[in-house]
This record gives structure tokens, C-alpha cells and sequence, in this order.
């Protein structure tokens, strides 16, 4: 449905989205289609590029991407706009992509899908429903983004843990008793040598004398 995305009015359709660009009023581009292709690819591309070669009816290669448009692809995408409609290839053609058993080749804005069992008709090549798809992995985005985180599951209550028993401390020993004190001993006075006696005088000698002196 029609509706507003990012400022800017859009459609969304089965195999597209298209956008009005209002500055752009009264020209072809006007009204473009969303890069859905690129968008749809951003996690593969780039794809491999081709080898260039010789544009012919049949055959077109494009620089600026690096790809070629051929056959089928080509006439579809010549007959319904080009470049403005569907924007450069940014791939080349593709087999088994998403499950499909045959040719598909993305561009900037589309998807072309081949249909071997419509050969001939206005069916042979058709528009991948890229619309769809990006809506789809749009609400998946918005979907996870928007579930919210599992709450952490509570811890289980663990046992208390027995208290260690106390460590019994040795009684602070007795201090040891002071020395007593020394007393100092007083000095001792040194002892004085006896003096030797003095000789005795010989009184008789002395008597005898002065007996002869008489």
C-alpha cells in the first residue's frame, strides 16, 4: 500500500516499490522504482563481472558495472524503459539463485526471471517479486530487533559457608624479670707502700765516743 517511509511517499508492490520524488515533477522521473535489487544483494555482491565484448543485437555490456545483457533479457529489458526503469545489471545471469532452476539477472532496481515454459509469449521474461521478498526479511529484522533480551536466570542460593574456627593464640609470654641493677663498688684508694724504717742510731756508739772525747 501507499504510505510514507524516510520523508518520501511510496507503493509497495508484489515485485517492486515505487517512490515519488516531487522535485523532480513533470519529468520521467518523477515516480522511479527503489533500488530493491541492490538492497536485496548487499551481502553477495559484488557478483563476478564478465569478460567484455562486442555489442550486437543481441548483446549489450555495460561498464560502468562491469555486466552484460543478452537475448530474452535484453529485449525485456529494452521494451519496457532501460536504465530509468530498472538501472544498471550487477550481475550476470544466474542459475539455481533462491531455489529457481533457471536464468536470473539482477539490476539495480529489479529482478528478471526467465520462463522457458512461456517462450514466446509476454511471459517469458517476468519481474521477481522483490517487493514481497524485502518486506519479508524487513519484518524478520524488525521482528528480532524488537524482542527483547532473555532475563538472566537468578544464581542459586549457595549454603553459607561455616565460620572458621577461631586460631587460639599462645598467652603473650611473661616478660623476664630486669636484672637488678649493679651497684658501682667505690673506687679503691691505692695503697701507699710502708716506708722502709729508718735506721736506728747506735747509742752506745755514740756513747763510746764521747767517752773519748773526755
Amino acid at each position: 500500500g501507499e504510505g510514507s517511509e524516510d520523508g518520501r511517499t511510496v507503493q509497495w508492490f508484489q515485485r517492486a516499490r515505487m517512490e515519488h520524488f516531487p522535485e523532480h515533477a513533470g519529468t520521467a522521473y518523477e515516480v522511479q522504482l527503489t533500488l530493491l535489487g541492490d538492497d536485496l544483494t548487499t551481502d553477495r555482491r559484488p557478483f563476478a563481472a564478465g569478460e567484455p565484448f562486442a555489442e550486437g543485437s543481441s548483446h549489450r555490456y555495460y561498464g560502468e558495472t562491469g555486466h552484460g545483457v543478452h537475448h530474452a533479457f535484453l529485449r525485456y529489458f529494452d521494451e519496457r524503459g532501460g536504465l530509468e526503469s530498472f538501472g544498471y545489471p550487477i550481475s550476470e545471469e544466474l542459475y539455481g539463485d533462491n531455489g529457481w532452476p533457471h536464468a536470473v539477472q539482477y539490476f539495480q532496481r529489479a529482478r528478471l526471471e526467465y520462463h522457458p515454459e512461456h517462450a514466446g509469449t509476454p511471459y517469458e521474461v517476468q519481474l521477481g517479486l522483490l517487493g514481497e521478498e524485502f518486506l519479508a526479511v524487513r519484518s524478520q529484522v524488525m521482528a528480532i530487533a524488537s524482542t527483547p533480551d532473555p532475563a538472566p536466570s537468578a544464581a542459586p542460593a549457595q549454603s553459607p559457608q561455616p565460620a572458621a574456627a577461631p586460631v587460639a593464640q599462645a598467652p603473650a609470654a611473661a616478660p623476664a624479670p630486669a636484672a637488678p641493677a649493679v651497684k658501682a663498688k667505690p673506687t679503691a684508694r691505692p695503697t701507699q707502700a710502708p716506708k722502709a724504717p729508718e735506721p736506728k742510731k747506735d747509742e752506745s756508739r755514740g756513747k763510746d765516743e764521747s767517752r773519748g772525747k773526755k
